[in-house]
């Protein structure tokens, strides 16, 4: 008899042709090197800074991503960054193990375009999903989801038969929504690399767990039981 991984995609347990990024974070203590293990694409990551693999904090595995807070020190994609989005659904999802004010879970900046991940775990929202141009999105929450020193799991979905059709969910509780007007019906090419673990060059998070990106697929559309295992 089988039986089934509570909190995992439908269509799969999470790492399929779908999966475009896996970072499971897992390592040494103090390692530099960051391996992708998506079953749909392969890309290289950088230690930039500071940041290093910690045995000290972690939700799954052996240990996280660790850039001690500091926006110096995060993680950089190989690639200009799209994943060939486009007008497809994705969901973004990790693990973020927050303590106070903000912190960037992933930024790309690029000449025309901007995409920005972050939370804030104050007494004004808890996480932030952001494109521009146009500053499509929202802030999730009234600053009750998120409480610091614990491990909350975040997930951004576009679902394009859902309305309204970009969610997110904290803890696999739905907080917020809003609809994707034409600017972000296509997903361009931003024209720069991803950046894990920093926002905007001054803020950071302090550890980070099963980064995923799915492209072509929602892995959630209404409130879920989070995994409890690694993807």
């Amino acid at each position: 008899m089988m039986i089934p991984l509570i909190g995992m995609s439908k269509n799969g347990v999470g790492n399929d042709s779908h999966t475009k990024s896996l970072l499971h974070m897992d390592g040494a203590n103090n390692s530099t090197i960051f391996i992708d293990s998506a079953a749909g694409a392969s890309h290289t990551w950088t230690a930039k800074g500071n940041v290093v693999i910690t045995t000290s904090q972690y939700k799954f595995g052996d240990a996280s991503c660790y850039p001690n807070a500091n926006p110096a020190n995060y993680i950089l994609g190989d690639t200009d960054w799209n994943y060939s989005i486009n007008t497809q659904d994705f969901t973004f999802d990790c693990w973020i193990y927050p303590t106070s004010g903000v912190g960037g879970i992933g930024d790309c900046i690029g000449p025309t375009y901007r995409f920005n991940f972050f939370f804030r775990n104050d007494a004004h929202y808890d996480v932030s999903f952001y494109y521009t141009p146009g500053d499509i999105g929202f802030q999730a929450g009234d600053g009750t989801h998120l409480t610091a020193n614990n491990w909350h799991h975040v997930a951004v979905v576009k679902f394009s038969r859902d309305t309204p059709t970009l969610k997110l969910y904290v803890d696999g509780k739905f907080c917020a929504a809003t609809y994707l007007y034409h600017a972000m019906d296509t997903f361009p090419n931003m024209g720069a690399k991803l950046i894990i673990g920093e926002w905007l060059n001054t803020y950071s998070v302090p550890y980070i767990d099963e980064y995923r990106i799915t492209v072509g697929l929602a892995r959630w559309t209404k409130n879920f039981t989070p995994p409890n295992r690694e993807y």
